[in-house]
């Protein structure tokens, strides 16, 4: 079975190892991204053989082969016929072959996937939420799949072609909002200190190029400072009748500050959330003995209905 890994050599330039990653590899695959008609161009692909014998070298341009060195025959290039466009827009590819087994063990492939915005906020506060940014461009290839790491563990997951496509892995200080998070998005919730270290978003393709990219960024969650912001009002009835409704109150003041968000915990587990930034602005998390009306509830008080024994707890405002 074929192995599928990376090695980045630039923005542009993705190297894929099939097979033994010591012996047969690619060490640098150089070709310019953009090109003017009539111009000469170099493209350059280094090897590290570790004490293999070169069978063949091969250069393709959108798979058709165009130039080949055999360094036991004579002569040892072969240039075969090949007519370019206008502008060279298309994929190059490098592939080296072994002596000892005469399979191929790598191939380079140039100006295909690579990732274009990679965003992982540097520094956030304790308890905030987090978009991480993953955008890429396949250069017309199909997605594969992409996949989000913390400290090198994997703890999201979306495959296209799979039902549903999103995958969650569980890692202490990491939880997502599986519905703001998508093929180029991820929403973590409510952030802790255990957050913070580095994040990877790794971008795969399907067949036939099987082209892998990463990227990754540092984000450190620091614990709030101090301010002016005060709750003014709170209130959570003592006593309710069993089937009825409740409502309940917080009010603050922002001394001149923004509002990012306001959330309702239900015995430590939040189940309200109103964030003025998204669209739609509420949120609500599904929790037993909670049942949230969302035409009578804001910024400032949640309407339960119906509330049962269920709902007896400690409520929460922050």
């Amino acid at each position: 079975m074929l192995n599928r890994k990376l090695s980045s050599i630039s923005d542009s330039t993705q190297v894929i190892l099939f097979g033994a990653i010591n012996c047969l590899r690619i060490v640098k695959l150089e070709v310019p991204e953009n090109a003017k008609q009539d111009e000469n161009v170099d493209l350059n692909c280094v090897y590290y053989l570790k004490g293999d014998y070169l069978h063949s070298i091969k250069w393709f341009f959108n798979s058709t082969e165009f130039y080949r060195y055999l360094p036991e025959e004579l002569p040892p290039q072969q240039e075969l016929m090949l007519i370019f466009q206008s502008q060279i827009e298309e994929k190059f590819g490098c592939k080296i072959y072994q002596k000892t087994t005469l399979e191929m063990v790598l191939i380079a492939v140039a100006n295909c996937l690579k990732i274009v915005k990679l965003e992982v906020p540097a520094n956030v506060t304790e308890g905030s939420d987090v978009d991480l940014i993953c955008k890429y461009d396949l250069q017309g290839d199909q997605l594969y799949s992409v996949k989000w790491y913390f400290n090198l563990k994997e703890f999201y997951r979306y495959y296209p072609r799979d039902s549903p496509s999103q995958q969650v892995f569980t890692i202490p200080g990491i939880v997502v909002d599986l519905s703001k998070s998508n093929n180029e998005k991820v929403r973590l919730l409510n952030v802790a200190k255990s957050s913070s270290g580095v994040y990877r978003c790794e971008v795969s393709t399907e067949a036939p190029s099987f082209a892998t990219a990463m990227q990754q960024g540092n984000m450190n969650v620091s614990q709030a400072v101090a301010n002016n912001l005060k709750i003014v009002k709170f209130e959570v009835p003592r006593t309710v009748g069993e089937g009825s409704d409740v409502t309940l109150i917080c009010k603050y003041e922002l001394q001149g500050d923004k509002l990012y968000s306001v959330k309702w915990y239900f015995n430590s587990i939040e189940f309200y959330r109103y964030n003025p930034n998204d669209l739609p602005s509420q949120l609500v998390f599904t929790i037993p003995g909670i049942v949230v009306d969302l035409s009578k509830s804001n910024n400032e008080k949640v309407r339960l209905l119906n509330v049962s024994k269920a709902s007896s707890g400690v409520y929460r405002c922050e």
